[in-house]
């Protein structure tokens, strides 16, 4: 087989000028040069991607890859659960050490418990639940669960206990994210014939990286806007640096309905 160098670095290149875009349209404006050239050049990076795909005899992102069923959808799942909840961790460590006062290492450790959820409990859980009641309900119940663990840190404040929100919210948002996330992993991959099992794969592993870096960079970017409108309004950076991250939490909220839509209208029986 023959590397595809050409399409690697087009693609990189694609993503990196779109995230780099996206993280400073709230600085800079999005009538800045710097945000119009973003644009600009995000479109022709990729239609130089496109383009080249069409080229090279064993491209990085095969065509034939499209038509297998569930594959787009799961995949879709699979880049917009990470894209709500990695806006979770992240933010959610920048509230707890900006807003409520928390060190580092107190911010780290808040998570724990999460984490052994999602990695003990939740993936364990994965194929006994799927095989229970299927994986498109699973996907349903478990995306649900993760919006009402998402919805529950729209209620946090600076002095509001570890206890009462950010600990139930990540461990409810993680399990339930978790087995979301495998929802799409399993639907996207069914019906994949064995040569192509590889690119799926990777495909799928590509969809996860992306959501990761948008929904970090789209997080940042409402949370950047919304601070900025609340110290011109009088706030106190503290307020203001809250409620911009708020505004990130927001932003979780919605791609996590926008991921229950792929679920439900998107992954067969």
């Amino acid at each position: 087989p023959r590397l595809d160098v050409v399409g690697a670095f087009l693609l990189t290149a694609t993503l990196v000028t779109f995230v780099y875009t996206v993280e400073s349209i709230p600085l800079a404006g999005v009538t800045s040069k710097a945000a119009i050239f973003g644009i600009a050049g995000t479109i022709l990076l990729l239609a130089a991607f496109l383009a080249a795909e069409r080229r090279v005899p064993e491209p990085i992102l095969p065509a034939r890859l499209f038509r297998y069923p569930d594959l787009l959808s799961g995949a879709a799942v699979v880049l917009l659960q990470p894209m709500s909840y990695a806006g979770v961790l992240v933010f959610g460590s920048v509230y707890l050490q900006r807003a409520a006062g928390y060190d580092p290492l107190g911010a780290g450790l808040a998570f724990l418990p999460s984490t052994l959820i999602t990695a003990f409990v939740a993936a364990p859980l994965t194929m006994p639940i799927a095989r229970a009641i299927g994986v498109k309900p699973m996907g349903i119940l478990m995306g649900a669960i993760m919006l009402v663990g998402e919805a529950m840190l729209l209620f946090m404040q600076p002095a509001t206990p570890y206890w009462a929100a950010l600990l139930p919210a990540t461990c409810i948002g993680g399990f339930g994210g978790m087995l979301a996330y495998q929802t799409g992993m399993i639907a996207g991959l069914a019906h994949v014939n064995d040569v192509d099992e590889g690119s799926a794969s990777a495909a799928m592993s590509f969809a996860l990286q992306l959501g990761i870096g948008l929904g970090v960079a789209f997080g940042a970017a409402a949370e950047e806007a919304r601070t900025a409108v609340l110290l011109r309004a009088g706030a106190s950076p503290t307020v203001a640096v809250a409620g911009g991250l708020h505004a990130a939490f927001w932003w979780s909220l919605a791609v996590g309905i926008a991921m229950m839509a792929a679920i439900f209208f998107g992954i067969g029986r």
